[in-house]
């Protein structure tokens, strides 16, 4: 969960969200989040999938990192 807050936190910066947005590894584990993210457990994943949504939701933010999570066809239903 501390992993998934830095990753959180640094979306929330402009040049955090261009850096995961643009590198390869930052679009690979967006794309991870998005694959787990529906599959963690209610309600004790709750915290957890909280800070994976504001992730997701940081990095949309950007430009082309709205692109690429449209490309992911992220959906999350709860």
């Amino acid at each position: 969960m501390s992993f998934c807050g830095i990753v959180t936190n640094m979306a929330a910066a402009p040049a955090g969200r261009q850096f995961i947005a643009n590198n390869a590894v930052g679009k690979d584990l967006l794309e991870q989040i998005s694959i787990v993210l529906p599959h963690i457990p209610v309600p004790s994943g709750n915290c957890l999938k909280r800070l994976l949504m504001m992730a997701l939701y940081n990095t949309s933010i950007n430009q082309n990192g709205l692109k690429f999570l449209q490309q992911q066809k992220v959906c999350y239903k709860q």
